[in-house]
Protein backbone atom coordinates (compact mmCIF):
# COMPACT_ATOMS: atom_id res chain seq x y z
CA UNK A 1 0.00 0.00 0.00
CA UNK A 2 1.37 3.38 -1.10
CA UNK A 3 1.44 6.13 1.75
CA UNK A 4 -1.69 7.89 0.58
CA UNK A 5 -5.25 9.34 1.73
CA UNK A 6 -7.80 6.57 0.42
CA UNK A 7 -11.30 7.31 0.33
CA UNK A 8 -14.74 4.97 -0.04
CA UNK A 9 -18.00 6.14 -0.82
CA UNK A 10 -20.70 4.40 1.14
CA UNK A 11 -23.94 6.54 0.27
CA UNK A 12 -22.56 9.45 2.12
CA UNK A 13 -20.70 12.33 0.96
CA UNK A 14 -16.79 12.46 2.61
CA UNK A 15 -14.95 15.82 2.51
CA UNK A 16 -11.56 15.67 3.44
CA UNK A 17 -9.27 18.24 4.61
CA UNK A 18 -5.62 17.46 5.76
CA UNK A 19 -3.72 20.31 7.60
CA UNK A 20 -0.24 19.36 7.89
CA UNK A 21 2.11 21.15 11.22
CA UNK A 22 -0.29 23.03 12.34
CA UNK A 23 -0.06 24.76 15.98
CA UNK A 24 -1.37 23.73 18.89
CA UNK A 25 -4.21 26.05 19.05
CA UNK A 26 -5.29 25.64 15.68
CA UNK A 27 -8.63 24.13 16.64
CA UNK A 28 -6.96 22.29 19.34
CA UNK A 29 -8.86 21.16 22.72
CA UNK A 30 -7.35 22.05 26.35
CA UNK A 31 -7.23 18.30 28.00
CA UNK A 32 -7.13 17.71 31.39
CA UNK A 33 -5.10 14.56 32.78
CA UNK A 34 -7.32 11.26 33.21
CA UNK A 35 -4.96 8.83 34.47
CA UNK A 36 -0.98 8.87 34.60
CA UNK A 37 -1.30 5.32 36.44
CA UNK A 38 1.27 5.82 39.31
CA UNK A 39 -0.80 3.77 41.48
CA UNK A 40 0.62 0.22 42.01
CA UNK A 41 -3.07 -1.39 40.08
CA UNK A 42 -5.35 0.12 37.64
CA UNK A 43 -8.22 1.72 38.80
CA UNK A 44 -11.55 -0.30 38.53
CA UNK A 45 -13.34 3.57 39.03
CA UNK A 46 -11.91 4.60 36.39
CA UNK A 47 -11.13 1.54 33.73
CA UNK A 48 -12.96 -1.08 32.47
CA UNK A 49 -11.37 -4.44 30.65
CA UNK A 50 -11.37 -4.64 27.12
CA UNK A 51 -11.31 -7.95 25.90
CA UNK A 52 -12.27 -9.05 22.59
CA UNK A 53 -11.59 -12.11 20.49
CA UNK A 54 -13.24 -13.64 17.17
CA UNK A 55 -14.76 -16.71 18.11
CA UNK A 56 -13.55 -20.08 15.94
CA UNK A 57 -9.86 -21.45 15.85
CA UNK A 58 -7.71 -18.98 15.95
CA UNK A 59 -6.11 -19.00 19.15
CA UNK A 60 -4.88 -16.20 21.27
CA UNK A 61 -1.88 -17.35 23.82
CA UNK A 62 0.24 -14.15 25.60
CA UNK A 63 -2.67 -11.65 26.87
CA UNK A 64 -1.09 -9.41 29.24
CA UNK A 65 -2.21 -5.99 30.66
CA UNK A 66 -0.65 -4.36 34.09
CA UNK A 67 0.86 -1.50 35.27
CA UNK A 68 4.60 -1.28 35.11
CA UNK A 69 6.47 1.75 36.05
CA UNK A 70 3.82 4.47 35.52
CA UNK A 71 2.47 3.18 32.65
CA UNK A 72 -0.02 0.94 31.14
CA UNK A 73 1.58 -2.80 29.08
CA UNK A 74 -0.38 -4.54 26.76
CA UNK A 75 1.35 -7.43 25.34
CA UNK A 76 -1.29 -9.81 22.84
CA UNK A 77 -0.29 -12.64 20.99
CA UNK A 78 -2.85 -13.71 17.99
CA UNK A 79 -2.96 -16.57 15.37
CA UNK A 80 -4.86 -16.47 12.56
CA UNK A 81 -6.73 -19.98 11.45
CA UNK A 82 -6.06 -22.62 9.00
CA UNK A 83 -9.47 -23.04 7.31
CA UNK A 84 -8.96 -20.89 4.42
CA UNK A 85 -6.58 -18.28 2.98
CA UNK A 86 -9.39 -15.46 2.98
CA UNK A 87 -9.60 -12.47 5.36
CA UNK A 88 -7.59 -12.55 8.95
CA UNK A 89 -9.09 -12.86 12.55
CA UNK A 90 -8.76 -10.64 15.38
CA UNK A 91 -8.09 -10.39 18.78
CA UNK A 92 -8.05 -6.91 21.00
CA UNK A 93 -7.01 -6.63 24.41
CA UNK A 94 -6.86 -3.11 26.26
CA UNK A 95 -8.88 -0.90 28.40
CA UNK A 96 -12.33 1.11 27.96
CA UNK A 97 -13.68 4.22 29.57
CA UNK A 98 -17.07 3.83 32.06
CA UNK A 99 -18.55 7.19 30.69
CA UNK A 100 -17.60 6.87 27.01
CA UNK A 101 -20.77 9.34 26.37
CA UNK A 102 -19.09 12.30 27.80
CA UNK A 103 -15.72 12.05 26.17
CA UNK A 104 -15.32 14.26 23.23
CA UNK A 105 -11.42 14.35 22.79
CA UNK A 106 -9.04 11.52 24.22
CA UNK A 107 -4.85 11.99 23.94
CA UNK A 108 -2.46 9.07 24.66
CA UNK A 109 1.50 8.43 24.57
CA UNK A 110 1.44 5.17 22.93
CA UNK A 111 5.19 3.59 22.68
CA UNK A 112 5.28 0.08 20.50
CA UNK A 113 8.28 -1.90 22.37
CA UNK A 114 7.91 -4.77 20.03
CA UNK A 115 5.70 -5.41 17.14
CA UNK A 116 6.17 -8.49 14.99
CA UNK A 117 3.14 -10.37 12.10
CA UNK A 118 3.51 -12.87 9.40
CA UNK A 119 1.53 -12.90 6.31
CA UNK A 120 0.39 -15.87 4.21
CA UNK A 121 1.85 -15.80 0.40
CA UNK A 122 -1.62 -17.26 -0.37
CA UNK A 123 -3.73 -14.40 1.22
CA UNK A 124 -4.26 -11.40 -0.25
CA UNK A 125 -5.17 -9.63 3.48
CA UNK A 126 -2.36 -8.50 5.22
CA UNK A 127 -1.35 -9.36 8.77
CA UNK A 128 -1.72 -6.11 11.23
CA UNK A 129 -0.49 -5.26 14.73
CA UNK A 130 -1.98 -1.93 16.39
CA UNK A 131 -1.33 -0.03 18.83
CA UNK A 132 -4.71 2.67 19.05
CA UNK A 133 -7.19 5.05 20.35
CA UNK A 134 -10.93 4.02 19.45
CA UNK A 135 -13.94 5.06 19.59
CA UNK A 136 -17.64 5.77 18.69
CA UNK A 137 -19.26 8.96 18.46
CA UNK A 138 -22.95 8.47 16.93
CA UNK A 139 -24.89 7.01 13.98
CA UNK A 140 -25.95 8.17 10.85
CA UNK A 141 -29.68 7.93 11.32
CA UNK A 142 -29.83 4.58 9.41
CA UNK A 143 -29.77 1.94 12.40
CA UNK A 144 -33.69 -0.12 12.00
CA UNK A 145 -33.95 -0.83 15.28
CA UNK A 146 -32.59 -0.23 19.02
CA UNK A 147 -29.65 -2.67 19.48
CA UNK A 148 -28.73 -2.65 15.74
CA UNK A 149 -25.62 -1.06 15.08
CA UNK A 150 -26.00 0.06 11.86
CA UNK A 151 -24.70 3.43 11.00
CA UNK A 152 -22.42 3.80 13.93
CA UNK A 153 -19.95 5.86 13.09
CA UNK A 154 -16.64 5.14 14.55
CA UNK A 155 -13.02 6.08 14.81
CA UNK A 156 -9.27 4.53 15.18
CA UNK A 157 -5.76 5.90 15.42
CA UNK A 158 -3.11 3.73 16.09
CA UNK A 159 0.82 2.72 15.74
CA UNK A 160 0.61 0.15 12.91
CA UNK A 161 2.94 -2.71 11.93
CA UNK A 162 2.50 -4.45 8.93
CA UNK A 163 4.47 -5.18 5.08
CA UNK A 164 4.45 -1.69 4.41
CA UNK A 165 6.56 -0.97 7.81
CA UNK A 166 5.86 1.10 10.79
CA UNK A 167 3.37 3.59 10.13
CA UNK A 168 0.96 5.73 12.01
CA UNK A 169 -2.75 5.70 10.52
CA UNK A 170 -6.18 7.06 11.38
CA UNK A 171 -9.80 6.29 9.83
CA UNK A 172 -13.49 6.60 10.25
CA UNK A 173 -15.55 3.79 9.73
CA UNK A 174 -19.28 2.72 9.37
CA UNK A 175 -20.34 -0.45 10.95
CA UNK A 176 -22.66 -2.70 8.36
CA UNK A 177 -24.97 -5.00 10.42
CA UNK A 178 -26.24 -5.70 13.53
CA UNK A 179 -23.22 -6.77 15.62
CA UNK A 180 -20.61 -4.32 13.33
CA UNK A 181 -18.96 -7.56 12.61
CA UNK A 182 -18.56 -6.21 9.28
CA UNK A 183 -17.64 -2.37 8.84
CA UNK A 184 -16.41 -0.12 5.65
CA UNK A 185 -13.51 2.01 5.86
CA UNK A 186 -14.99 5.72 4.64
CA UNK A 187 -11.31 7.28 4.59
CA UNK A 188 -8.26 6.60 6.00
CA UNK A 189 -4.94 8.63 6.44
CA UNK A 190 -1.15 7.67 6.58
CA UNK A 191 0.78 10.18 8.45
CA UNK A 192 4.42 11.21 7.09
CA UNK A 193 5.48 10.44 10.80
CA UNK A 194 6.82 6.97 11.32
CA UNK A 195 7.77 5.01 14.60
CA UNK A 196 10.22 2.77 15.81
CA UNK A 197 10.24 0.51 18.85
CA UNK A 198 10.62 2.32 22.18
CA UNK A 199 9.64 5.66 20.80
CA UNK A 200 7.35 7.62 21.77
CA UNK A 201 4.30 10.22 20.51
CA UNK A 202 1.49 11.67 21.76
CA UNK A 203 -1.71 10.30 20.01
CA UNK A 204 -4.94 12.76 19.97
CA UNK A 205 -8.19 12.19 19.10
CA UNK A 206 -10.88 14.99 18.73
CA UNK A 207 -14.63 15.10 17.44
CA UNK A 208 -15.77 18.25 16.39
CA UNK A 209 -19.39 17.98 15.77
CA UNK A 210 -19.96 21.76 14.88
CA UNK A 211 -17.63 21.54 11.93
CA UNK A 212 -18.48 17.97 10.91
CA UNK A 213 -14.86 16.80 11.35
CA UNK A 214 -12.22 14.50 13.42
CA UNK A 215 -9.11 15.27 14.21
CA UNK A 216 -6.39 13.01 14.44
CA UNK A 217 -2.77 15.08 15.89
CA UNK A 218 0.65 13.54 16.23
CA UNK A 219 2.46 15.10 18.83
CA UNK A 220 0.26 17.95 19.57
CA UNK A 221 2.07 21.42 20.16
CA UNK A 222 5.55 20.01 19.22
CA UNK A 223 7.75 20.91 16.55
CA UNK A 224 7.00 17.39 15.13
CA UNK A 225 3.39 17.74 15.45
CA UNK A 226 1.38 16.72 12.32
CA UNK A 227 -2.29 16.91 12.26
CA UNK A 228 -5.20 15.52 9.55
CA UNK A 229 -8.74 16.42 9.67
CA UNK A 230 -11.15 14.27 8.65
CA UNK A 231 -14.38 15.73 7.68
CA UNK A 232 -18.09 14.66 7.09
CA UNK A 233 -21.74 15.82 6.10
CA UNK A 234 -23.54 12.61 7.00
CA UNK A 235 -26.21 13.55 9.99
CA UNK A 236 -24.35 13.12 13.69
CA UNK A 237 -26.94 13.93 15.85
CA UNK A 238 -28.03 10.26 17.39
CA UNK A 239 -25.60 8.69 20.03
CA UNK A 240 -24.14 5.49 18.53
CA UNK A 241 -25.95 2.60 19.54
CA UNK A 242 -22.96 0.66 21.08
CA UNK A 243 -21.06 3.62 22.51
CA UNK A 244 -17.14 2.87 23.66
CA UNK A 245 -14.05 4.41 23.99
CA UNK A 246 -10.93 3.01 24.84
CA UNK A 247 -6.62 1.99 24.25
CA UNK A 248 -5.86 -1.24 23.67
CA UNK A 249 -3.60 -3.51 21.12
CA UNK A 250 -5.33 -5.17 18.14
CA UNK A 251 -3.99 -7.86 16.25
CA UNK A 252 -5.41 -8.78 12.54
CA UNK A 253 -3.03 -12.28 11.83
CA UNK A 254 -4.01 -13.59 8.18
CA UNK A 255 -5.39 -16.78 7.82
CA UNK A 256 -3.27 -19.30 6.11
CA UNK A 257 -4.48 -22.96 5.14
CA UNK A 258 -0.54 -24.04 4.87
CA UNK A 259 -0.29 -22.97 8.66
CA UNK A 260 -0.87 -20.33 11.38
CA UNK A 261 0.22 -17.09 11.16
CA UNK A 262 1.28 -14.90 14.37
CA UNK A 263 0.64 -11.89 14.98
CA UNK A 264 2.23 -9.68 18.33
CA UNK A 265 1.47 -6.50 19.86
CA UNK A 266 3.57 -4.90 22.86
CA UNK A 267 2.77 -1.49 23.52
CA UNK A 268 2.70 0.92 26.57
CA UNK A 269 0.53 4.15 26.99
CA UNK A 270 0.37 6.67 29.77
CA UNK A 271 -0.33 10.24 30.98
CA UNK A 272 -4.04 10.13 29.71
CA UNK A 273 -5.76 12.77 28.66
CA UNK A 274 -9.59 13.82 27.73
CA UNK A 275 -11.69 16.67 27.46
CA UNK A 276 -12.09 18.59 30.97
CA UNK A 277 -15.58 17.68 31.28
CA UNK A 278 -15.36 13.99 30.98
CA UNK A 279 -12.84 14.09 33.59
CA UNK A 280 -14.16 13.03 37.15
Amino acid sequence: MARRLMTIGVGVMIGIFIALGLGSDAGAASLALYDNFTAPEINPDKWIGVDSFNSGPNPKTEAKRFIERGKLHIVLTTYGDTTSDSGTRSGDLGLGFPNPAAITAMEARVTVKQASFQDCAGNTSTSLAWAQLRGAFFNDGTSPEAGNRIGDIFTSFQKQANQNGNNITADIRRCNDLGCNNSTTLTSFIFTTTWTPGQAHVLRLEWDPAGNGFRFTVNPGKPTEETTLLTYITPDTLPPVFNFKNMKVRNLPANCTSGRKKVTMDALFDNVKLNPDAVP
